[in-house]
């Protein structure tokens, strides 16, 4: 029985640092388009057109299978809204 509930604690205590960890990933992810999309701006005097620009252009690398991108642009001297959804869940 106590073998069994060290188990129990053992696999939640796993499933809880999974959670955090990618709950952090999806963060630095977010800081990481933030920074590659003001960088732009400072170089090229707009804003990126969508995801595959930074992509393509500052070396942002997004694991489509983790991660969900939400890339609105208003306009292209605006900072665009970006949404990191972690799609581990």
């Amino acid at each position: 029985i106590i073998f069994l509930l060290f188990w129990c604690f053992l696999v939640i205590g796993v499933k809880q640092v999974d959670q955090v960890s990618s709950e952090e990933q999806a963060q630095l992810l977010h800081q990481a388009l933030i920074r590659a999309t003001i960088s732009c701006y400072a170089v090229e005097g707009m804003y990126p057109p969508d995801v595959a620009y930074l992509e393509e252009h500052y070396g942002v690398v997004i694991d489509p299978e983790a991660f969900a991108v939400y890339y609105q642009v208003f306009a292209s001297n605006m900072l665009p809204q970006i949404q990191v959804i972690s799609l581990y869940d």
